[in-house]
Parts: structure tokens; sequence; C-alpha cells
């Protein structure tokens, strides 16, 4: 049993320091450690939710402008109520769509990242593949941030509508009576609302069009078994270089 244990911990003090030396136990993450997403980045599902948010919140406020506009008077309170809080919801949920398309076109490619398996920087035996954020590199990238720019320009023509709304139905951020005739007047920007939602919408279903169309190809050609760690003294270390 002494030489037994002798031999473990013989072992244990061998382990800890080759993870000293070669600076490992400094490298490694506390286990449950929550990954970071760079800044200046978005990750590929980050960004295809911002536009399935936005784009459900579209719907969403376009049927409360047409309610208020058809609604009798005695319901147009409650019709604007339900309009303005949908489209405080809309401005927020429009902000990610224009600093998508301005990050896609300021920084590139290396906006857009993915979640990957890397192997650990430490060559310890049975040792399992990391999680990093690596650049996403997908095809046709160029078409995706011109499409996600198509995606802005579509969302100031509508956030200009419903800033328009709301103006008329808020002074100085505090609601104000409703009247028939104040709902009347709105009639060109109702119209103009309408149009501009539909093509809010087809551009962002464009842009997740390509993207998944991007990532589709990318899983494709993806090497089906990714490479393992090496254990000490078998082959080189594996190069951590970004892709």
């Amino acid at each position: 049993m002494t030489t037994r244990l002798g031999h473990s911990g013989m072992a244990m003090a061998l382990l800890v320091t080759f993870l000293l030396v070669t600076g490992c136990a400094h490298q490694s993450p506390a286990p449950g450690a929550e990954m970071k997403i760079p800044d200046q980045t978005a990750t590929i599902q980050g960004v295809q939710e911002d536009y399935d948010q936005a784009e459900s919140q579209v719907e969403s406020t376009e049927e409360a402008l047409q309610e208020l506009y058809v609604s009798p008077e005695a319901d147009l309170q409650q019709a604007a109520d339900s309009f303005r809080k949908n489209a405080r919801m809309m401005l927020a949920l429009g902000d990610p769509l224009v600093r998508h398309a301005d990050g896609m076109h300021v920084q590139g490619p290396s906006y857009l990242v993915e979640r990957k398996e890397v192997p650990p920087s430490c060559p310890v035996p049975g040792a399992a593949m990391l999680m990093a954020f690596r650049p996403a590199q997908l095809d046709g990238f160029e078409a995706i941030a011109d499409l996600a720019w198509e995606v802005k320009r579509a969302y100031r023509a509508y956030q200009f509508d419903v800033q328009q709304v709301y103006a008329v139905l808020t002074q100085d951020v505090t609601p104000v009576k409703v009247t028939p005739a104040m709902v009347k007047g709105l009639e060109l920007i109702v119209r103009k609302a309408g149009v501009d939602s539909e093509n809010l919408k087809d551009a962002i279903e464009a842009t997740e069009g390509a993207i998944d169309q991007a990532t589709s190809a990318q899983a494709q050609a993806a090497p089906k078994n990714p490479p393992q760690a090496a254990a000490p003294g078998q082959g080189q270390p594996v190069s951590m270089a970004r892709q």
C-alpha cells in the first residue's frame, strides 16, 4: 500500500511540475467559465436571433398601427397605448440591425465569429477539446454584408414612420388623448409604414437566407474528424494561430 501511494504521489508531483513549467496551470480555463464574445464582433447565432426578433416585432408593430387606424373612438386610447409599447420595442430591437450592418462594413469578415473546438494549448494526454470564438470565415461574406446594409436602410425608413406616429401620440414623453381627427391625419404615414415594413421584412429574410446558405456550405466542407490534442512527445504542438 505504501509503495502504491508513493508512486501515485510521485506521478501527481510530476504532473503538477509539468503544468507549471509549460504554463498550462495558468492557461487552463476554470471549470464552467463563461466565454466572452470578443469586442467589435458578433456570433452568427446572435445575428440571426436579432434578425428573427426584429422581424417578429415589425409584424407586431404593424398590427398595432393598423389596429390604431381602424379602431372606433371608444377604443382609441387602448390602441394608442398598444402602439406606443410596440413602437418602443421596435426601436430597441432595430438598434442591433444598424450595429450589425456597420460592424460588417467596418470590421469586415472578422466581425462574424462562431464557437469552434480547438485543441488545448497544453498537450496533456486525454485532454478534452476546448471551445473558443474564431472568425466564421463565411464564403460570400461581401454579399452578406451588402444585404445587411440593405436591412439597415430599410429599417431607417421604417424607423422614421414609427417615430412620426409615436410623436403624434406623445407630447414631451407623455401620452396624449387621441382623437379620431389625429388618427385620420396619420393616413399617409400609415400607408408608407405598410410598404416600409414589408421592405424591411424582405431585407431581413434575404440576409438570413444568405447566412444560412453560407453556413450550410461551410458545414458540408468542414472535416468530419477535428484534430485531437497530441500527448507529450507525440508530434508537434498544435498551432493556436487565428484562422
